[in-house]
C-alpha cells in the first residue's frame, strides 16, 4: 500500500511540474509560454499545440514568436502597452532579445504587433502587412484559432524569405511573385527563389536596354527615310494662303471667339513628417519604421482593429 502511495505522490509531482513552468511570473519578468491567452479565447489544447509550433519556429530561426490576448490595457495605448509588455516580461531570443509579438485587445478590439532585434529587419513594414492579411479576416470572424494559426504559418514563410535574402544578396535585388501570390518580396538579382538565373534580370539588364535602344534608333531612322523619299513632290508652304484654290473660298463673316484658358495651380506644401524613422542596413522588404519603448529599447511593430 505504501509502494502504490509513493507511485501516487511521485506521478503528481511530475505531472505538476510542467504546468507549474508553463506560468507566468510577472513579478520577476520570467516566461516559458510563448502564448499567453489571458482572454482566454483558446481551449487547454488549441493552447498547447499553438506554443509548441512557435517554440519550434522560434528555436529553428532563433528569433521568437509570441502571442497575448488580454481583454484591457488598463488605459495604455497597445503599441506602449505591447512593447512594455515585451520589454518587461522576458521575451526575446538570445542576447538580443529578438522576436516579434502579435497582441490582441478583446475590450477594444485592437491588435499591435511588436518587433525587436533582428525580427525589425525580418519583419519590415511590408512584410507586416502582409503579415495582417493573413489574421485579420480571421480575428474579424471571430475565428481566433485559425488567426494565430495563419500568424505563425506566415511568420514562417517571412523567415524562409529572410534567409533566401541573406544567403544570396549580393547588392542588388528585384522582385518576384511568392508562392502565395499575394505579394513580392526581394531576390537578388542574379538568383530566383528556385535558385535559377533569373529572367527578369537577364531581360531588364542595363546591356540588352542600351542594344534595345540603338537598334530602336536605326530602325526608326530607315523608316522615316523611306517615308520622306515619297514626299519629293511635296514642298512647304510661306503662307496659309498659299494652300487655298484660287476663288474657292469666301469669307462672309469674321469675329473673335473666345475658346479656351489656361490656368496654373500650386499644391500647398505639406508637411509629410512621421512620428518613426526608418531603420537601416537592410533593404528586404523596403525598411521598418520604428520607435522607442518606455524602457528606451528600439522596436519595430504596426497596429489596427478587427
Amino acid at each position: 500500500m505504501k509502494k502504490i502511495l509513493t507511485v501516487i505522490i511521485l506521478s503528481l509531482l511530475l505531472i505538476s511540474i510542467p504546468l507549474s513552468a508553463s506560468a507566468y511570473d510577472y513579478e520577476e519578468g520570467s516566461r516559458t509560454a510563448l502564448v499567453n491567452d489571458l482572454a482566454e479565447l483558446l481551449d487547454e489544447d488549441a493552447e498547447f499545440t499553438l506554443n509548441s509550433k512557435l517554440e519550434q519556429i522560434s528555436e529553428l530561426n532563433e528569433c521568437e514568436v509570441a502571442i497575448l490576448t488580454v481583454n484591457t490595457t488598463d488605459g495604455m495605448d497597445i503599441t506602449e502597452y505591447s512593447d512594455d509588455f515585451y520589454d518587461y516580461n522576458g521575451f526575446g531570443y538570445g542576447e538580443n532579445d529578438d522576436g516579434i509579438m502579435l497582441v490582441i485587445n478583446m475590450g477594444t478590439r485592437e491588435f499591435a504587433t511588436t518587433t525587436h532585434g533582428t525580427a525589425i529587419d525580418i519583419f519590415t513594414d511590408y512584410n507586416l502587412s502582409q503579415l495582417e492579411n493573413e489574421f485579420i479576416p480571421y480575428l474579424s470572424q471571430g475565428e481566433y484559432e485559425n488567426a494565430f494559426i495563419a500568424f505563425y504559418e506566415k511568420c514562417e514563410s517571412i523567415f524562409a524569405d529572410y534567409e533566401n535574402y541573406q544567403e544570396n544578396y549580393d547588392g542588388g535585388y528585384v522582385y518576384f511573385p511568392d508562392d502565395d501570390d499575394d505579394g513580392y518580396v526581394y531576390f537578388p538579382d542574379d538568383v530566383n527563389p528556385s535558385g535559377s538565373k533569373g529572367i527578369a534580370s537577364e531581360i531588364f539588364s542595363i546591356k540588352w536596354l542600351i542594344v534595345s535602344v540603338i537598334i530602336g534608333i536605326v530602325i526608326a531612322f530607315i523608316y522615316t527615310a523611306h517615308l520622306k523619299g515619297q514626299l519629293k513632290t511635296v514642298r512647304s508652304k510661306s503662307a496659309a494662303s498659299d494652300y487655298i484654290v484660287p476663288g474657292s473660298m469666301q469669307l462672309t463673316q469674321q469675329r473673335d471667339v473666345f475658346m479656351y484658358r489656361n490656368v496654373s495651380k500650386t499644391a500647398k506644401p505639406k508637411n509629410n513628417s512621421s512620428g518613426g524613422s526608418k531603420s537601416g542596413g537592410s533593404s528586404f522588404g523596403g525598411g521598418s519604421s520604428t520607435h522607442s519603448s518606455s524602457s528606451g529599447r528600439t522596436h519595430g511593430g504596426s497596429r489596427g482593429s478587427f
